[in-house]
Order: structure tokens, then C-alpha cells, then sequence
């Protein structure tokens, strides 16, 4: 493994308490970690996101509305009951503590993923099955738009894109694309390398402080041609007046003007 991996994944073990776990279960909430908080700016916690059973070629599952995640049917269903055009995205989590990428092992996680939308990874665990029951909870209730898929591929070396595992993406990018369920605008699918795992947990464990003063409150006005609207949004914690903040990809850049959805 990597050794600047190994140190982060060592405090990573600490802070969390897991470090009697055995090393690769410790790795797979790692990165895991990595690249929701990190990389995506979601504030979910990795371990409920992680499969701790022996699921066919996946370490981890997230169904995530309207930027929360949710486990099962009912808590989809609710969750999609309280919005009227949610935002979804599905993302899918493999990680190896080897330095190498493997063909087989990356082509078992591609199947594990159409695996889960086509029925057949039905049966892994009870886990599993209730993420399948939350994903058809989706697609019963879908809005204007299809979910996001994104795919993650985690080893601790350099992924130098050999030519025929760069085939094997292009060709499981199109399996997804044919499917006709997703936002191929947003479709991701990523192998990591440990370059960038190292810099996706430096921004997971990095605050930012800021403190903001609020002078007064100001009430939008009603618009009857107005459906929905999405202003600009960051996760914050409020400790003695000092806004902690982290972006999550949901937030839009600054200078940009609130999204605005007529009727």
C-alpha cells in the first residue's frame, strides 16, 4: 500500500474506531470517506454507505435524494413524497488496498452495478436488497429528470489507463447509456488512483471557518408562475458564532443567481 495511504488510512482507523477491523474493511470506509466528503462535499456517513457482508464485486451503495441518503423503500418513498422534482443520484463504491488494477476485479464491479438495476445482485445481502427496494422506489415516483449515476473504482497506485481496461469503461459507459434510466449528462464513472485519494481525504479533514453576520431577514415574494426554486446552499455548523462550511457538489458557484423552475 501506498505509505502515505497507509498513514492517513492509520488516522483515519483512529478518529473512528475502527481499528480493529481488519485492514481492507478499514480501507473501503476510508476511501469510501474520501470521496463522499472530499470529492462530492456530501455530508453522509461513510460507514452507512459501506456493505460489511461479502457482496459480489461492491464495497459500497448509496441512494441519495435530494442530497440525503436513504437505506431502504420506506425511507425512499418518504423522502420522495416530501419533494416534488427530486434530485438523485446513485453511487457505487469498490475499493482494493492493492497498488495494481485489476481487469477482473474492475469488470466484477462494472457487472455488480448493472447487476443492481437489472435484479441480479437480488439476494447479496438484506442490504443490498433494501438499497434495490429504495432504486425502485426511484424510478415508481421519477420527476422531470432521470437520477445521476456515478461509479468509483479505488486502488492505492498510479492508474496509468491501459488500453484494455480503458475499453472495458467505454464499454460499460455505453451499457449505461443504453439503459435509458440515468442523466448521461452526469454519468461518472472514475478510477482512482492514490494521488487522488490523497487529496480527496486532505479535503475531507480540512475545515474552512468563516463567520457570517445576518442583519435582518428578508421573505421572498409569492410568484404564481414559479414551481419550484433552489438558492445557493452550503453544510454548516454554527459553534460560538463561527459558521463552519463545506460545499457540497449540490452548491452552486458563487456569483451564480438562485435556479428558478416555471410553470
Amino acid at each position: 500500500m501506498n505509505p502515505v495511504i497507509r498513514a492517513q488510512l492509520r488516522e483515519f482507523a483512529k478518529a473512528h474506531s475502527i481499528t480493529l477491523d481488519r485492514e481492507e474493511k478499514q480501507f473501503e470506509i476510508y476511501a469510501i470517506f474520501a470521496i463522499l466528503s472530499g470529492l462530492l462535499g456530501e455530508a453522509i456517513d461513510s460507514y452507512d454507505v459501506h456493505l460489511d457482508g461479502d457482496e459480489f464485486g461492491v464495497d459500497g451503495i448509496a441512494v441519495v435524494i435530494q442530497g440525503e441518503l436513504v437505506r431502504d423503500r420506506q425511507e425512499a418513498d418518504e423522502k420522495l413524497a416530501a419533494v416534488n422534482n427530486p434530485s438523485v443520484e446513485f453511487i457505487f463504491f469498490q475499493a482494493k488496498t492493492s497498488t495494481g488494477y485489476d481487469y477482473g476485479d474492475i469488470s466484477k464491479f462494472f457487472d455488480a452495478v448493472t447487476g443492481f438495476f437489472d435484479g441480479e445482485l437480488r439476494g447479496e445481502s438484506e442490504a443490498v436488497d433494501d438499497l434495490i427496494g429504495a432504486m425502485e422506489a426511484v424510478y415508481e415516483k421519477v420527476g422531470k429528470r432521470n437520477p445521476r449515476i456515478s461509479c468509483y473504482y479505488v486502488a492505492t497506485g498510479n492508474y496509468e489507463e491501459p488500453a484494455r481496461i480503458e475499453k472495458l469503461k467505454a464499454g460499460f459507459l455505453v451499457d449505461l447509456e443504453e439503459k435509458n434510466i440515468f442523466d448521461d449528462s452526469n454519468t461518472t464513472v472514475k478510477i482512482v488512483g492514490a494521488r487522488e485519494l490523497q487529496q480527496w481525504y486532505r479535503a475531507a479533514t480540512s475545515s474552512v471557518e468563516v463567520k457570517i453576520d445576518f442583519p435582518r431577514n428578508v421573505v421572498m415574494p409569492s410568484n404564481q408562475h414559479v414551481e419550484e426554486a433552489y438558492l445557493p446552499g452550503i453544510g454548516m455548523t454554527i459553534i460560538d458564532g463561527i459558521v463552519r462550511t463545506q460545499r457540497s457538489r449540490n452548491t452552486p458557484p458563487a456569483g451564480r443567481v438562485p435556479e428558478i423552475v416555471a410553470k
